[in-house]
C-alpha cells in the first residue's frame, strides 16, 4: 500500500482512498481493495512455472487496486486482463463467465461486473508482473473450456478492444503470451528487486 502512494488509515478525504484501476471509483476498506495478482496463497509448483518467489508475492508490482468484486472474479477465473492484440501492451478486462456480469462490484453498489467488459487496466504508471496476469488467463480459458464441455479452440475471441484473434487458437496465443511474459520478466527480475520499495498488503 504505501509504496504505491496510500496508506492504511482512510480521512475523511474521499479522494485520498485507493482508486479502482478499472472502474476508477474510490472507496474504502470492503469496497476497493489492494489485491494480488499472483495469489499468497499459490502452490510452489505454480510460483516454479512462473519464475517467482514467495519473498515476490507481496512486490507492489505483484498488486493492483480494484473493486472486492473484480477481486473474487478474477480469483474465481470469471474475468481477466488480456490485450486486444499481441503487439500492444495494453490490458483489457475480460468476463469469461457471463453469470458474474449482474454481481455488483462492491456490495451495495448499483454498478456491476458486465458494464466494464472490455475496459482498460489504469496502470498510470505503475509496473506490474505481467506473467502473473497472462498465465492466469490461460488458466482461466481452460476452465472455460472445461466448463463449457465444448472445444472452443480455433474460434476468433474479441478481447474487449479493437483488434482480435481471428481464426486462431485462443488458447495456443494465450499459452504462448504467459510463456512469453515469464521469459521477458525473469530477465528484468533482479534489476527490478534491487531499487527496493515497501511491500504492498490487503486494505
Amino acid at each position: 500500500m504505501k509504496a504505491m502512494g496510500y496508506t492504511n488509515k482512510y480521512t475523511k478525504t474521499k479522494d485520498e482512498r485507493p482508486k479502482c484501476m478499472i472502474s476508477g471509483f474510490r472507496g474504502g476498506r470492503g469496497k476497493v481493495v489492494c489485491g494480488h495478482i499472483v495469489p499468497c496463497g499459490s502452490a510452489l509448483v505454480k510460483l516454479n512455472q512462473l519464475g517467482i518467489t514467495k519473498a515476490d508475492l507481496n512486490l507492489p508490482r505483484n498488486c493492483l487496486f480494484w473493486c472486492i468484486g473484480f477481486e473474487h472474479a478474477y480469483e474465481s477465473l470469471e474475468l481477466s486482463f488480456v490485450k486486444s492484440h499481441p503487439l500492444r501492451d495494453k490490458l483489457y478486462l475480460k468476463v469469461w463467465n457471463d453469470k458474474v456480469k449482474t454481481t455488483p462490484i462492491w456490495p451495495g453498489s448499483a454498478q456491476c461486473i458486465g458494464e466494464f467488459d472490455g475496459v482498460e487496466l489504469k496502470l498510470d504508471g505503475h509496473v506490474i508482473m505481467k506473467r502473473g496476469l497472462s498465465f492466469q488467463a490461460y488458466q482461466a480459458y481452460l476452465k472455460r473450456s472445461a466448463d463449457d464441455h465444448d472445444d472452443v479452440e480455433g474460434t476468433c475471441c474479441q478481447y474487449g478492444a479493437s483488434g482480435t484473434y481471428q481464426f486462431k487458437s485462443i488458447g495456443t496465443l494465450m499459452e504462448q503470451q504467459y510463456r512469453k511474459d515469464v521469459e521477458e520478466e525473469t530477465g528484468e527480475d533482479e534489476d527490478k528487486d534491487n531499487i527496493g520499495g515497501d511491500e504492498c498488503g490487503n486494505t
